[in-house]
């Protein structure tokens, strides 16, 4: 609970919301918040613990930490491709799956 209240989880960190619109704070006790939800392979784990902490290998993060490499979206609809971006409006992803 200490994390989930804290500023130590940092600026960057995704907070997700329930249907009410209310945060949903991490936690590890009955199986945690989350990992009914992402499921529990190690890969899907993975990419969606970056995506969290905005460690992933996109525009936003390249903004950062690499300034000189490209920022914008491959589908050409964001000059910084962000984590909002890609899952609300992102051409090529299918939030079904």
């Amino acid at each position: 609970m200490h994390f989930a209240n804290s500023l130590k989880k940092g600026h960057y960190f995704l907070n997700f919301e329930d249907e009410k619109g209310i945060v949903i704070k991490p936690t590890y006790a009955k199986r945690g918040s989350w990992l009914p939800v992402i499921g529990f392979t190690n890969s899907l784990c993975a990419r969606f613990t970056c995506m969290t902490t905005s460690h992933a290998p996109i525009g936003e993060y390249r903004q950062r930490f690499f300034s000189q490499l490209p920022t914008s979206c491959p589908c050409g609809k964001a000059e910084v491709q962000t984590r909002e971006h890609i899952i609300m409006e992102y051409d090529r992803h299918d939030p079904s799956t």
